[in-house]
């Protein structure tokens, strides 16, 4: 008898090799693709990239502005704690496999 899958082992699976993005806390955006999340909760992204956004800040009175930057940074674990969100590109098909709320 086969046993049913819960809903987190059936999203897993589903998300598998989907392109990923993750914002962590301090402000950088991880994007690749994702490859499984560990027992610690990390999530391990492959192919990935990272982006730092635009930031302003003040040096001996003047403003100066850094622009935004990507640069590729192949395989990255991405601990639990430095995450702030994470969106996943999911088809139609996917989402409806899942029973997720796609209003």
């Amino acid at each position: 008898m086969m046993e049913e899958r819960s809903l987190s082992e059936r999203c897993r699976e589903a998300l598998v090799h989907r392109r990923i993005f993750v914002e962590l806390t301090d402000g950088r955006t991880m994007c690749g693709q994702f490859t499984c999340v560990d027992k610690e909760g990390n999530i391990i992204l492959s192919n990935a990239s990272e982006g730092q956004p635009e930031t302003t800040y003040v040096v001996d009175g003047k403003r100066v502005e850094s622009k935004a930057r990507t640069r590729n940074v192949g395989t990255v674990l991405i601990p639990r704690d430095l995450r702030a969100s994470c969106h996943a590109e999911l088809d139609l098909e996917h989402a409806v496999d899942l029973k997720l709320d796609v209003r």
